[in-house]
C-alpha cells in the first residue's frame, strides 16, 4: 500500500496517543475514535477503515479493522448535519467539513478547520 511506502518505521509510536483516528463501527454506526496503535500496519489499518466510503472506491460496503466491519468516522455525521465530538475535538481538530455551505461543493474535501492547526 502507499501508505506504507509514505509513513516511517515508528509512525505508530509517533502518533500512539497524540493522534485520534475515528471510525464508524457497524452494524450500529457507532463512532470510535482510536489512537492506541499497535505498529505501523495497524495504524494503516484504521486509517483506511476511517477514510472508507461505502461501495465508492473499491464496491465494498465496509472495510475490517480491528475484528470490527467499520467505515467513514464521519459516516453518521453526513446523515445528521452535526460533526460528532470525536470529530471536533473542542475545536482542535482538523475538519474536513463537508456542511460548510460557504465553500464551493468541491471543495468541501479540503476544507481545514483553520490553516493554524493544519500548519501546528
Amino acid at each position: 500500500e502507499w501508505l506504507d511506502d509514505l509513513l516511517p518505521p515508528d509512525a505508530a509510536e509517533r502518533c500512539r496517543d497524540q493522534v485520534s483516528i475515528v471510525v464508524t463501527q457497524l452494524p450500529f454506526c457507532n463512532q470510535v475514535a482510536i489512537t492506541d496503535f499497535q505498529n505501523k500496519q495497524d495504524l494503516i489499518n484504521v486509517a483506511m477503515a476511517s477514510a472508507h466510503v461505502p461501495l465508492f472506491l473499491d464496491w465494498k460496503a465496509s472495510r475490517p479493522c480491528r475484528g470490527v466491519q467499520c467505515v467513514d468516522g464521519s459516516f453518521p455525521d453526513f446523515f445528521s448535519g452535526v460533526n460528532c465530538d470525536f470529530l471536533t475535538c473542542g475545536g482542535n481538530a482538523v475538519v474536513f467539513d463537508y456542511f460548510d455551505v460557504s465553500i464551493p461543493a468541491a471543495m468541501h474535501v479540503i476544507c481545514y478547520s483553520s490553516f493554524r492547526h493544519v500548519s501546528e
